[in-house]
């Protein structure tokens, strides 16, 4: 059943920020970096503050005047203050769309200029899903989209659906591009992606035709078969229909020729398709694939929660991203990403997808994703990772009370339970050392685990007590109050007071220096990342002067820009040394809403979908440089 909310104006900004709260920054798309086009923004003139003043200011200059506005923040004054995220790091520039079906493990992509599908990365950082199709246009065959400002798209269908809708003006007139990924299920496992092109000549388009040419590029040469390209296995690699003629020179190629305005229909298969399954373009199957695909993400959102927001953008948005998500799943797997090194499960960001999809009302999805997040390790993070298991279990508890469901995990969870209870044997019982984080292997006593670890204490605690099991809830519950007394002392024996306000390492004993301007250096960059760890576990107290010097510091050294996470990467050709984190931000902005200062909040949502965000289609990264 679907629980619908319907937040008019009259609610007020408060509930506004609580969209963000229930998820939307906890979920994570398609690609891991992104970068924003280097070109001068054309409406930057509403700000007087320039991007230099911004990446160097110890404050969040943009962040601070959005909330001097009459209304506040808003999604207008972000806009266009930066061009949109745009650009990736491969060979094909422009950032991959996803093509899948909902939990398909296979996926395809196609590249957000409407240049072709799964065309090569060719860097280490990108895997290659499937045979690269290239789509040009014209007698001199240029690639769809090769000059960006004649590129209206991509969109997506009804503002939120993954069909995907790009148009193209070139010589004698506009090109269309319309792309899905099936749902069927015989064509869905192998990645099927059905593309209708369409050509509207222009006025002084004369009689010259619209050319549209597919490229696939291959080893071996392709096979047509009435309406069937074949590799040299049998296997269907694209069905086209009756508008196309292949064209064997040069590697061979499909030509569609239009002296008027017309369509051109092809299906692609990522992975190649038994030559057994049938056309799904015969007997007007992509009408019907259409729907059926449009009919399926539909009904993903019809089994959530309801939302509707007075903010068309922000409506689309959480639509779109709940679908994302749904498309990166891998089978029972939340992966992180699709197409990329990060095209599988991590930890922690996997646990935090899974709370968003809890929230978003997907109980009996997150049943069968707790499965591989509780299996998942990775050498020199078990305690990190303990406590994400146990905070996946307790948050499922309290969402569904389902108690015997919790109990059948029990000796997955349990024994993560006992890692934290009875390792704590590092310098003043805290855990032995762990890595600084995922990316940086130098072992700290790390307040991230411990922190964390007892949170995860804490709340299995409460939850044993719910469950009827009294004495082994007092057990927990008294190791995790020592446990806090122990990392209490840590944090004042670790504390720099000689800035200020004081700074916190995460490396506790004195293995992190206090960074003043926090961005300036990588190693401030990730202290940055993981200081939302430490105040999502609420080990400082809430509202207490260890937490509000906390956030002051990230506030005030550096640490935020457009209220999103300011980090440094190496800068490479296509990078700047400057980037906006785009993922571990979520537990700052959480904490603003409960200190009650929601125009905080709406900076860091506002930001998020201004600038973290591609325009119409929602795309993000963990970072944009």
């Amino acid at each position: 059943m679907m629980k619908c909310f319907r937040f008019d104006g009259s609610i007020g900004r408060r509930i506004q920020a609580t969209c963000y709260a229930i998820g939307l920054l906890s979920l994570v798309t398609s690609v891991k970096s992104a970068d924003t086009k280097k070109i001068p923004s054309t409406s930057a003139a509403q700000s007087a503050i320039s991007l230099e003043e911004v990446l160097r200011s110890k404050e969040d200059l943009w962040g601070n005047e959005a909330m001097r506005q009459p209304n506040g923040p808003s999604y207008e004054f972000f806009k266009d203050l930066l061009p949109p995220v745009r650009y990736v790091s491969s060979d094909f520039r422009y950032y991959p769309l996803l093509l899948a079906a909902p939990n398909s493990r296979r996926k395809g992509r196609l590249i957000s200029n409407g240049s072709g599908i799964n065309i090569k990365g060719n860097t280490a950082s990108w895997n290659e899903p499937g045979i690269p199709v290239r789509f040009r246009v014209g007698t001199q065959e240029l690639l769809f989209g090769e000059y960006f400002q004649h590129v209206d798209g991509p969109q997506l269908e009804e503002g939120y659906l993954p069909i995907y809708q790009l148009k193209y003006e070139h010589g004698t007139g506009t090109f269309g591009e319309e792309v899905f990924a099936s749902v069927t299920p015989e064509l869905g496992s192998n990645a099927v992606a059905l593309v209708r092109f369409s050509f509207a000549k222009g006025k002084d388009g004369m009689d010259k035709p619209g050319v549209i040419s597919l490229c696939p590029e291959t080893k071996d040469p392709l096979k047509d078969d009435n309406g069937r390209l074949l590799n040299d296995k049998g296997e269907v690699v694209i069905w086209y229909d009756e508008h196309w003629k292949w064209h064997a020179g040069r590697g061979g190629m499909l030509v569609a020729n239009f002296k008027k305005d017309g369509t051109a229909i092809v299906a692609i298969a990522t992975q190649p398709v038994n030559q057994t399954v049938a056309s799904p373009l015969a007997n007007g199957g992509y009408e019907k694939e259409r729907t059926k695909c449009a009919a399926a993400w539909k009904n993903i959102l019809r089994c959530g929660i309801g939302m509707e927001i007075p903010e068309p953008t922000v409506n689309n948005a959480w639509r779109s991203c709940v679908l994302q998500n749904f498309g990166l799943v891998n089978g029972n797997r939340i992966h992180y990403s699709a197409g990329n090194q990060y095209d599988k499960l991590y930890e922690g960001e996997g646990s935090d997808t899974a709370t968003a999809f809890n929230q978003y009302g997907y109980e009996e999805d997150v049943r069968r994703f707790l499965l591989p997040l509780l299996d998942f390790t990775r050498k020199g993070l078990e305690y990190h990772q303990a406590g994400h298991k146990l905070e996946d279990i307790c948050r499922f508890y309290w969402q569904t009370r389902d108690a015997e469901f919790v109990k059948s995990l029990r000796p997955r969870w349990e024994k993560e339970l006992m890692r934290l209870m009875d390792n704590r044997t590092g310098t003043n019982g805290l855990y032995p050392k762990e890595q600084y984080c995922g990316d940086i292997p130098t072992n700290v006593f790390s307040l991230n685990s411990t922190a964390n670890g007892w949170r995860a204490m804490r709340d299995t605690a409460a939850v044993l007590a719910e469950m009827g099991e009294k004495e082994q809830a007092e057990r927990v519950f008294q190791t995790a109050a020592e446990f806090r007394k122990n990392i209490l002392k840590a944090v004042e024996l670790s504390e720099r007071k000689d800035v200020q306000p004081p700074f916190v390492p995460l490396a506790l004993y004195g293995q992190e220096e206090a960074y003043d301007f926090i961005p300036a250096t990588k190693i401030g960059g990730y202290w940055n990342l993981m200081a939302n760890y430490i105040l999502g576990s609420h080990v400082f107290g809430i509202d207490s002067p260890l937490e509000r010097n906390y956030m002051t510091y990230l506030q005030q050294h550096g640490g935020l820009v457009m209220g999103l996470t300011h980090g440094r990467s190496w800068p490479t050709w296509w990078e700047g040394p400057d980037n906006n984190n785009l993922v571990y931000g979520m537990r700052y902005g959480l904490t603003v809403l409960r200190k009650d200062e929601p125009e905080r909040a709406l900076v860091t949502f506002y930001g998020l979908l201004a600038q973290g965000m591609a325009r119409d289609t929602f795309y993000s990264a963990e970072s944009a440089s």
